[in-house]
């Protein structure tokens, strides 16, 4: 079924009074969330992202728009703008599931220095304005991440080192049921970051990353970015191969991605 052009809310307020009207879904309405022992607190919310969630959180809306909990998955091997068509493939895998414009993307720079965000944020709208027609892009923060994550379509999380992105998110309690239903992208580091282990080109070392996929990683497979290393890449291979569980072993070179849907 197609999701209809507007959708009716009823409302409670504190004192009692009840009322409803149709909103459409690019309006942003203010919400009022109850906390237990805690007064109610306005938020903002999308109306499109309340339908959405209330049809995931109901069978009927589930079956009828074809809505479920399971989150879809884009991984880069890194450079994802150093191929023949700049990166255009690879934004459209991003966007092709998504009906609505603009497109919201949170821009998550975790592990990277914070004097570097500035310019890799620039760097990023000027990437995405030359293959997306519609798009909002948001970065994200350690404060609001989760209300971030709930209020955009797509997370993209960009490379860096893996430890140093986990040490973030580790702090940060609620991120990872917040991306249900949601397009996450990752890149380089970020993609190692979300796997169950990883292997890094340029060391030789294997590491465990937070397991969002059941899988075992190398990005930059084969790449020239280490200049001047020599790198037996079967060796590294063969090691994350033989490393603990046997999982499926995904290498991706730069530019290459891979989409995987995960429950």
């Amino acid at each position: 079924a197609k999701k209809p052009q507007r959708c009716g809310f009823f409302a409670c307020a504190p004192e009692g009074t009840v009322g409803s009207r149709f909103f459409s879904f690019e309006e942003t309405v203010k919400i009022a969330v109850l906390g237990e022992g805690s007064p109610f607190r306005e938020r903002s919310r999308s109306v499109n992202t309340m339908f959405r969630q209330l049809c995931i959180a109901t069978e009927f809306g589930r079956k009828r728009y074809n809505w479920n909990m399971n989150k879809k998955f884009i991984l880069s091997g890194g450079y994802y703008y150093k191929t023949s068509d700049k990166g255009e493939s690879f934004c459209k895998e991003i966007i092709k599931d998504i009906s609505h414009r603009p497109i919201k993307i949170l821009d998550c720079l975790f592990g990277r220095p914070v004097e570097t965000w500035g310019q890799k944020f620039s760097d990023d709208q000027i990437f995405f304005s030359q293959h997306i027609d519609s798009f909002d892009l948001e970065l994200a923060s350690e404060e609001n991440f989760v209300q971030q994550i709930q209020e955009n379509d797509v997370v993209f999380f960009q490379g860096s080192r893996p430890e140093d992105i986990m040490n973030i998110l580790n702090a940060i309690p609620g991120w990872k049921e917040a991306l249900a239903n949601k397009t996450i992208v990752a890149s380089s580091g970020g993609a190692s970051m979300l796997s169950k282990y990883f292997g890094v080109g340029k060391s030789t070392r294997l590491g465990e990353g937070l397991g969002l996929l059941p899988i075992k990683l190398i990005p930059h497979w084969e790449s020239d970015y280490s200049a001047g290393l020599i790198i037996d890449w079967d060796s590294l291979l063969n090691n994350l191969d033989k490393y603990k569980e046997n999982l499926e072993v995904l290498t991706l070179k730069d530019g290459e991605f891979k989409t995987l849907f995960v429950d």
